[in-house]
């Protein structure tokens, strides 16, 4: 049985999480019957995996008692699954494409000099030279490279320079408007943050290095307005530093495997600065 402190303060942080969700979908035109649904399915889900990884048959009774759903609600989710499934398969997105072109540029021996520093590069190039398109070929052969180019530029990761050749400006790319493969991008990081606070808390899997890396360091009484522009420029300046090292040990080339039958986990390290907007979002004791 669940201790009545520890519910309340699972339900504040869930309150908390939900908050900035509940703001991008009503944004979005999201309805809360749609939310509604989604997390009636998540339990259901979720719920399974539970059963499954104690060895037991993930029966309706079973799933009615972890969820507390009742049986028209298991079975209305059942019905939807499929619908889901299908709304969320899909290929490679440009967005994604364009993250994975850029750390590429980094960490490739033939886009980058000594130190992962990158070269600039033409759109094309004759003869198999190093040149965007290439480097947009080598993760999806049917991708257009200007639309991966254009992204890079509206994300201001890379700048035109003489030549008719492009240089990198920021070795992270980050979507900067609210489309579909925004918010997929959206989904894959919040899951990666909560999904690190979970294992930290619950110490579920201690087989795959115990707690993992998780810190923040923030203003005590916090910082004038007008400062904080300036303190996020450093920001990202002290970023570039801590994050080069990082990828060029995960990407220049990455770390082998001992067996040939070793398992693969996907793994990195992800940095945010946050900025709190409204007493809301500070007061985490309602």
């Amino acid at each position: 049985m669940i201790e009545p402190e520890i519910k309340h303060n699972l339900l504040v942080a869930v309150r908390a999480v939900l908050r900035p969700l509940v703001r991008i979908a009503i944004k979005q035109g999201v309805m809360h019957a749609d939310l509604a649904r989604e997390l009636r399915s998540t339990f259901l889900e979720v719920a399974r995996e539970l059963a499954a990884a104690g060895g037991r048959e993930p029966s309706e009774m079973r799933l009615r008692m972890l969820t507390g759903l009742s049986t028209a609600d298991v079975r209305m989710a059942v019905s939807q699954e499929g619908e889901g499934e299908a709304r969320a398969e899909s290929g490679m997105d440009s967005h994604t494409l364009a993250a994975l072109v850029l750390s590429s540029w980094h960490a490739e021996d033939k886009y980058a000099v000594l130190y992962g520093l990158p070269i600039e590069l033409p759109l094309r190039a004759m003869h198999g030279k190093p040149s965007i398109e290439s480097l947009v070929r080598a993760h999806d052969p049917n991708a257009e490279a200007e639309l991966v180019l254009a992204r890079l530029i509206e994300g201001e990761c890379v700048r035109r320079v003489d030549g008719g050749r492009y240089a990198v400006t920021s070795r992270v790319y980050m979507p900067t408007t609210a489309t579909a493969e925004g918010m997929r991008y959206f989904a894959e990081a919040a899951a990666r943050y909560v999904g690190t606070l979970e294992h930290n808390l619950l110490g579920d899997s201690p087989s795959v290095g115990g707690k993992r890396l998780e810190r923040a360091v923030f203003a005590d009484h916090g910082i004038p307005l007008s400062r904080l522009a300036e303190f996020q420029e450093f920001v990202k300046e002290r970023w570039q530093d801590f994050a080069n090292p990082i990828d060029n040990w995960l990407n220049a080339p990455g770390p082998s495997a001992s067996s040939p039958d070793e398992e693969i986990v996907e793994t990195g390290v992800g940095v945010y600065h946050y900025v709190l907007r409204n007493s809301a979002e500070t007061n985490t004791k309602n």
